[in-house]
């Protein structure tokens, strides 16, 4: 039996909230570059 390939991706969310703001940041499994953004609430 034949498989197609799956990409593999694999990404880690954390959500910092507070009564004015909220700070999302994500981790890159693969490359371990971190992204952080200022949300609205």
């Amino acid at each position: 039996m034949w498989e197609a390939p799956v990409l593999r991706q694999r990404t880690s969310v954390g959500l910092d909230v507070h009564a004015r703001s909220v700070i999302g940041c994500a981790l890159d499994g693969d490359t371990g570059e971190v992204f952080e953004r200022r949300l609205s609430p």
